[in-house]
């Protein structure tokens, strides 16, 4: 299933500089689709699913890269933000439940463990003084629980939600939550849309190497599944 994610943003990322009397940059980061969009200069969105009887694996991926983000920190100044962003999951479920309400109308519910991979390496300039500014390359991976609720409406109409949390240790974890809707024009081809939203929370480090990002995404997303 590829997908695409219009995504709105809003959060903070607070860096430490490798400055002696520069105190960490806070920089808050309220952005539109429409905003993001213009600055987008390659990704890709994918999901992908294998299952047999009650057992299913899965794996996605998600992987954005942006160029020239004007962003304000929390001390005024205006900064160039260039950023390379991707979160990768995987993991396996399990059909605990399943009621057919007719032959083509059907309800399930599948819980799944799994674990979520984020990479998130930016680097930021003062627009001011371009001789000053910070990046930094966190990456981190979180153990994830969650379930799956499917509900084939009929043989065209599909209702699916999904949501998940991550915890990797205090002040450190995130959710997700998916809901779709898809219709089925022929068998093995759904086209879906529908609206998601994602949060993460991470810290780690310390004086120059401080690094904490605090942020909402959220949109509607729409794609096509195409079943082997």
């Amino acid at each position: 299933m590829p997908y695409f994610w219009a995504v709105d943003v809003d959060g903070d990322i607070e860096v430490g500089v490798p400055a002696e009397g520069i105190q960490n940059q806070l920089l808050h980061i309220s952005e539109n689709f429409t905003s993001i969009f213009k600055h987008v200069h390659s990704g890709g969105m994918l999901d992908m699913n294998v299952s047999k009887g009650k057992f299913a694996l899965f794996v996605n991926a998600m992987y954005v890269s942006l160029k020239n983000l004007s962003v304000t920190t929390s001390d005024g100044f205006e900064v160039d933000v260039n950023s390379k962003f991707g979160v990768y999951g995987a993991g396996a479920s399990y059909r605990v439940y399943e009621y057919a309400c007719n032959p083509h109308s059907k309800f399930a519910i599948w819980p799944y463990v799994g674990a979520r991979y984020t990479n998130n390496a930016s680097s930021a300039t003062l627009i001011e003084a371009p001789e000053y500014g910070s990046s930094y390359d966190a990456h981190w991976t979180e153990p994830i629980i969650g379930a799956y609720l499917q509900y084939d409406i009929n043989q065209h109409w599909t209702i699916n939600l999904a949501g998940d949390v991550g915890i990797l240790k205090h002040s450190q974890d995130s959710y997700n939550i998916i809901g779709l809707i898809g219709y089925k024009p022929i068998q093995y081809f759904t086209i879906y849309l529908g609206y998601r939203q994602f949060y993460q929370s991470f810290i780690e480090g310390s004086g120059a190497t401080f690094f904490e990002w605090k942020m909402h995404m959220r949109g509607p997303i729409a794609g096509v599944a195409i079943g082997f």
